[in-house]
């Protein structure tokens, strides 16, 4: 009986203690997504003939997103890329401990956005990898392919 005993606690403390490290991860990547990024690169991975990387001119990306701790999210430009004062707002969570969701809309006019799901490669203290699935139309067979697109990221 005592040994009957002896295992049910050890079960119980070790699946704990399991929960507890999981629970102390997704509060660490959180706490290390919880900041000002810029956008580094944007890479077309797949399909391979639509393989490229973005070249990042100076408006042609939301080129700052911030992601506080309380959920909120927003698309941050220089004054010289947003002329009308956009706001590009809404929140994000991590879902799954791997996929980063976000919902936006564009707030100061009260327009529709979207909603982006990622993939979360990496967040460390300097530097943030997601990875997208997007479509990509391909004019030659006027058809859309599956693709993933690869966002890099460095602390602003």
């Amino acid at each position: 009986m005592k040994n009957l005993l002896l295992l049910f606690l050890i079960i119980t403390v070790f699946f704990g203690c399991k929960e507890d490290r999981e629970e102390e991860r997704l509060m660490k990547m959180k706490v290390a997504l919880s900041n000002d990024w810029q956008v580094h690169s944007i890479k077309v991975t797949d399909p391979a003939k639509f393989r490229s990387t973005s070249t990042l001119n100076e408006c042609g990306y939301y080129k700052n997103w911030s992601f506080k701790d309380t959920g909120y999210f927003s698309f941050i430009e220089d004054a010289k890329c947003n002329p009308y004062n956009y706001l590009h707002a809404g929140s994000w969570k991590i879902e799954g401990g791997k996929y980063l969701k976000v919902d936006w809309k564009e707030v100061t006019h009260d327009t529709p956005g979207g909603e982006m799901r990622f993939t979360i490669e990496e967040v460390s203290a300097d530097s943030l990898k997601l990875t997208e699935e997007h479509l990509i139309w391909d004019d030659e067979l006027r058809t859309t392919h599956r693709g993933l697109r690869k966002w890099t990221f460095i602390r602003k």
